[in-house]
């Protein structure tokens, strides 16, 4: 699924949004292949592209792959808007 993300530090360097792919949706949290990869800790906010409806998620860079197989992509834990993790089941 096609995903827009931002971060504090894409609004500091002037870049308002990047794009990527959701390739993998796991119990709270989704991988994000892109080229672009935020450093672990940085917090997100995902507008994932959904077929009926655009979701919008905030989430915190939990771990990056800078390669294959799996990469360039960044693996995305959900928040809640308390900061704790999602529970998607």
């Amino acid at each position: 699924m096609p995903v827009r993300f931002w971060s504090e530090l894409l609004e500091f360097e002037g870049t308002a949004e990047l794009e990527g792919e959701v390739r993998d949706v796991s119990w709270g949290g989704l991988f994000v292949r892109s080229e672009y990869l935020e450093t672990p800790g940085t917090p997100v906010r995902l507008l994932v592209e959904m077929p009926h409806a655009p979701v919008t998620l905030r989430g915190q860079v939990a771990w990056i792959a800078s390669g294959p197989p799996k990469g360039p992509g960044m693996g995305i834990k959900l928040l809640s808007d308390d900061k704790l993790p999602v529970p998607i089941r």
